[in-house]
């Protein structure tokens, strides 16, 4: 399977969460210089410039609407002072009340600085907060809410939206995963207007029967304030097919519950000899025959053939047995035959044509090197050629550990290609096959 690259969906998730800082430093820059200007409106007024005050003020609200800062303190404080510039500095009672009504109805529990209130201000003040007490309370908002997705149409988007009242919100993520997966993946919602975030599940990721997902708003750190679901308990959506669902990806050609499998290989060993005696007797120049002694190393074990038949317990897991037969050709004797037998057990990685395994596994035989003599015919008067061998036998327990791997270029036949390392006992040997050949699964 290709893997699509990732870069352009990782600069995009970039991207956003960029934007959505911006937004975040935006709004709080604002609310930063709407403060400097109701101080610097008040000092105005202290000084008795009422125009000054007044324009410092209207450019708070400037302000305010710019980055859509439409309720907290500063914003608060700025309706109060304009009611107070336009009820004492300026005698316009019907704009003070109008300000003093839009202060108490972003927070009913405003007050009048007491080190600037008067007696007339009191008054349009009270009047103001008339007002507002004779309208209907608006019910409260929850700082978060969410309404589930319950159902989607295969291969469609999913709509995700969210309400946040909470300002130290500064994004809303979406985390969801497909059947079948462990992880989940990311959508950043995108704030549509003040409070709203809005985004989708992409319909090419909506398929099999369900998918899972939660929300979080997180605050600048990435800190879950609020959220609805978990990654233990996410929501949980079901998806009906559709006529836009994707189309199904093809099955692996290997694909399709085998029960048996036959594989032919054939193979070459490589060994370490823990020393012992030859396996042929050698002639002495005094005409005593005798073995000769072989220091431990490295030795070839010749070619030889692996058929092996295997159970599929289950895709994962197969048990087989595996047959050595080693054919060797030391001295002047005749061919030399070895056998050995391995009952192992194959665990398999992945899924489609290509897989690999490991293998573990115990029997019982023989093994041969070819141990060639020119080395060891110095001691004890034995003078062979130099290019005269013989074998070392190796047996008869054997343990065995292993790892391979099997293409299947259709869907009976493959191709496979295995690592075994056996260790052999009493006779020690370690040794390493390289293996190779068909598989015929039925």
């Amino acid at each position: 399977m290709l893997l699509r690259p990732r870069w352009p969906i990782l600069l995009l998730v970039l991207t956003l969460l960029c934007a959505t800082d911006a937004r975040g430093q935006v709004h709080a820059a604002a609310e930063a210089r709407i403060q400097l200007l109701n101080k610097k409106a008040m000092e105005e007024y202290d000084s008795l410039e009422f125009e000054a005050a007044k324009a410092a003020l209207v450019e708070a609200l400037g302000v305010a609407r710019s980055a859509s800062v439409t309720r907290g303190a500063a914003l608060t404080n700025t309706y109060l002072d304009l009611g107070v510039v336009y009820g004492a500095g300026l005698n316009d009672r019907i704009n003070a009340i109008k300000y003093f009504t839009a202060a108490l109805r972003i927070n009913r529990g405003a007050k009048l600085n007491p080190g600037r209130a008067t007696p007339g201000l009191d008054e349009m003040f009270a009047a103001a907060a008339q007002t507002v007490a004779s309208e209907p309370v608006r019910p409260s908002r929850p700082p978060f809410a969410h309404d589930a997705v319950d159902e989607a149409t295969a291969g469609q988007d999913v709509p995700i939206q969210v309400r946040v009242e909470d300002e130290a919100v500064q994004r809303v993520v979406v985390f969801y995963r497909t059947t079948g997966s462990l992880d989940f993946r990311q959508v950043l919602l995108r704030e549509a207007r003040p409070g709203l975030y809005t985004g989708s599940i992409p319909g090419n990721q909506i398929q099999g029967r369900s998918i899972h997902y939660f929300v979080e708003a997180q605050n600048t750190a990435g800190q879950r304030l609020h959220g609805q679901g978990t990654a233990q308990s996410p929501t949980i959506i079901s998806v009906t097919p559709g006529r836009n669902s994707l189309p199904k990806p093809p099955l692996p050609r290997s694909s399709g519950r085998k029960v048996f499998s036959i594989g032919i290989m054939v193979g070459i060993g490589l060994g370490i000899v823990n020393g012992g005696k030859s396996e042929h007797d050698q002639q002495q120049v005094a005409g005593n025959p005798r073995q000769v002694d072989i220091n431990p190393g490295a030795a070839l074990a010749p070619f030889h053939i692996a058929p092996e038949l295997t159970y599929h317990l289950s895709d994962s897991w197969h048990l087989s047995v595996l047959s050595r037969i080693q054919v060797i050709n030391a001295i002047d004797e005749a061919s030399k035959v070895s056998l050995l037998g391995e009952v192992r057990a194959k665990r398999f990685f992945g899924q489609g044509d290509l897989r690999f395994y490991m293998a573990f596994g115990a029997g019982a035989g023989q093994i041969r090197h070819r141990i060639p003599l020119g080395d060891y015919d110095k001691d004890a008067g034995i003078h062979t050629p130099d290019d005269r061998v013989d074998s070392r036998v190796a047996g008869i327990g054997a343990f065995g550990l292993g790892s391979g791997m099997i293409y299947m270029f259709s869907s009976y036949v493959g191709l496979e290609l295995e690592l075994n390392g056996l260790i052999m006992v009493p006779d020690f040997a370690a040794n390493l096959d390289v293996n190779t050949g068909l598989v015929l699964s039925f």
